[in-house]
């Protein structure tokens, strides 16, 4: 993932693009890295792991989901929107 050049202080990420499978629970994964000279001097500055379940959004209609997460280091937003009776879908910007 790359960060694209912005005027505040939030950090953009963009890419890479993938489809994502619904079955329900899914659990997502973010983490975002400090690159370092060797993979064994990358830093982990943000690591979270939380699950959606789609029972609940398909029974309420489609809308987007907003989830926060702070640590110590940075704060996580994640938002994203279950379509149901759909054959793929794919993240164009992360």
């Amino acid at each position: 993932m790359a960060p694209s050049k912005t005027t505040d202080s939030y950090l953009l990420l963009t890419g890479p693009s993938r489809a994502v499978v619904f079955i329900d629970p899914v659990a997502f994964e973010v983490q975002l890295k400090v690159k370092g000279e060797t993979e064994s001097e990358e830093k982990v500055l943000c690591l979270e792991v939380f699950e959606h379940s789609a029972v609940y959004s398909f029974a309420h209609g489609p809308f987007i989901i907003r989830k926060r997460y702070s640590s110590k280091r940075c704060t996580l937003e994640v938002r994203f929107a279950p379509l149901d009776n759909t054959v793929e879908a794919t993240l164009v910007r992360v």
